[in-house]
């Protein structure tokens, strides 16, 4: 053993380091800022205690005589040492992750981000191969329907820029009357938002015709381009389709405002939209919404409330003005299908939340699976058509089997409604499995910050997600989950985003809307929501 001349040095220099490592990780956990002050204490008073027993292992009795007592101590102290620098060091790395996660999914909008993308598409068999070739075309254009005025205008000026002269547009009212004109010759081209061609898909007159389409360019139109500061290029041609009078605007029980309070303090219900994406890439656009659940988190009560509507529910979409499916209201994005559901419900959205299909995979395999309560035997299809069959009974899923149950609605007689039902018995496991197993979720945290930071975006700021978790952790074993799906009936109509082709809708159900509306005032005033409550929800037959 070391003489204590050379000893104290050593020893001095092990122990500052272990010092600086501990603080390091104090103060990065302090930056994160999201576990609550009760749990800071205990990781403070276990640093601190671990500190001095490291310095008493290493210093004592330096001015004993040689013994092996001591030897055996410093030995213990130096690896006792060397075990608090480690795991200070991994948790300093797992809290600069977590801070760059929070900031990864906060959705800070940027002029850089494009507004929209704006896609230049003729028929396969057509010889242009770049805008030049363009120059004696006429082009297809939503001129007039509501934020597709602005894209149209942006995207064919720029057009006029690269051609140097003016082009010639045809304004349409929907998207099968720009597609019908392209098929039948009428147009050349057809210049409309890429979310649009997806809307092809949903008209059956279409679907074919949209697999012929070839994109010639795009345009990315700027988020601070406005239609005060963009040339109008397009004359006025068109105008969308009036809203149907086959069905009445949906007309709830007014939602009373909350009470003002700290948005994430402990006295006010936060809605937050929940929105799943028909998109299997990694990140989010303005596109399809396959889910649309309101959650409800009132921490008064330590009761979450979620209220699923089906994507096809018909309701205005605010952006075009007329009456749509709220499936297509993402399509001119997620601020769009939260002014929706406001009208729609009369109430306030506090804040949104989206995954992508490919997150809700990654995210679900990292909490380690669901267990859910299946009630219909049913078979879905994974990708590559590969069948998978969910008998009636618990099951325990892993992101691609609760992907597959999530996206089935064929086997259940009411399509979007069965499939609803589904979505939220699979949100509401995902919510038990890490209110049930926090501590063991926990430690798999890097694959969850993968998945959360790869594929989640919302406009929550890091600070309100530190409040967030701070938050969930607080109540983590108390919280009630509650759930309710709004009923229609199916029907085809004409939607404000697919022109005057009749696509498939669902009309809303007047009844089961007023239950909603009241599930939600009783959340939001603090009452307690309770299956005897649910129970009284209308039928869906």
């Amino acid at each position: 053993m070391l003489k204590r001349k050379k000893w104290i040095p050593i020893a001095s220099a092990v122990f500052a380091i272990t010092v600086l490592a501990v603080a390091v990780f104090f103060i990065s956990l302090l930056k994160v800022d999201v576990l609550i002050g009760e749990i800071l204490l205990i990781i403070a008073a276990v640093m601190a205690l671990l500190l001095f027993v490291a310095g008493l292992l290493l210093f004592k009795g330096l001015h004993r005589k040689r013994s092996a007592m001591r030897r055996i101590r410093r030995i213990i102290g130096l690896v006792l040492c060397l075990v608090v620098v480690f795991c200070s060091v991994f948790g300093t790395i797992l809290m600069h992750n977590v801070e760059k996660t929070k900031t990864q999914i906060s959705n800070a909008k940027s002029d850089e981000q494009p507004r929209s993308i704006v896609g230049v598409y003729v028929t396969d068999g057509d010889g242009a191969q770049k805008l030049s070739d363009m120059g004696a075309y006429t082009f297809a254009v939503l001129g007039e329907l509501g934020a597709e005025k602005l894209n149209s205008n942006y995207a064919i000026g720029a057009i006029n820029n690269a051609l140097g002269a003016k082009v010639k547009t045809v304004s349409y009212p929907g998207i099968t009357d720009a597609a019908s004109a392209l098929r039948n010759g009428d147009v050349q081209a057809m210049v409309v938002s890429k979310t649009f061609i997806l809307l092809l898909e949903d008209a059956e007159n279409f679907a074919e015709f949209a697999e012929t389409l070839r994109l010639v360019d795009e345009i990315p139109v700027p988020y601070n381009a406005t239609l005060e500061n963009t040339p109008i290029v397009i004359a006025s041609i068109a105008a969308a389709p009036e809203d149907p009078d086959t069905t009445p605007a949906p007309t709830p029980v007014p939602t009373p405002s909350p009470t003002p309070a700290p948005l994430f303090g402990e006295d006010q219900t936060l809605v937050v939209y929940l929105s799943g994406l028909d998109k299997w890439e990694a990140g989010a656009s303005n596109i399809h919404s396959d889910v649309n659940i309101l959650m409800f988190i009132n921490s008064k009560t330590r009761q979450v409330m979620l209220i699923n509507t089906p994507r096809d529910f018909y309701m205005v979409n605010p952006a075009l003005g007329g009456y749509d499916k709220l499936t297509h209201c993402g399509i001119q994005g997620v601020y769009n299908s939260i002014e929706a559901l406001e009208r729609f419900y009369n109430l306030d959205i506090d804040n949104f939340a989206r995954v992508n299909f490919t997150g809700f995979e990654q995210f679900v395999d990292s909490i380690g699976g669901i267990t859910l309560d299946n009630p219909v035997e049913f078979t879905g299809d994974a990708p590559g058509y590969r069948p998978v069959r969910f008998p009636v009974g618990e099951l325990h899923l892993n992101g691609e089997e609760a992907l597959v149950y999530s996206r089935e609605r064929e086997p259940f007689g009411d399509g979007d409604l069965g499939r609803g039902r589904n979505q939220l018995r699979v949100l509401t496991a995902i919510l038990d499995n890490i209110k049930k197993n926090g501590a063991s979720v926990l430690m798999n945290h890097a694959q969850i910050l993968e998945a959360m930071g790869n594929c989640v975006d919302t406009d929550f700021t890091s600070d309100q997600i530190s409040d967030l978790a701070k938050l969930a952790t607080r109540y983590l074993n108390e919280w009630d989950i509650k759930s309710y799906g709004v009923i229609g009936d199916t029907g085809m109509a004409v939607t404000a985003s697919g022109g005057t082709e009749p696509l498939y809708i669902i009309w809303p159900r007047q009844n089961s809307v007023d239950f909603a509306v009241r599930l939600m005032n009783m959340i939001q005033n603090d009452e307690i929501i309770t299956d005897e409550v649910l129970a009284e929800a209308p039928l869906p037959y």
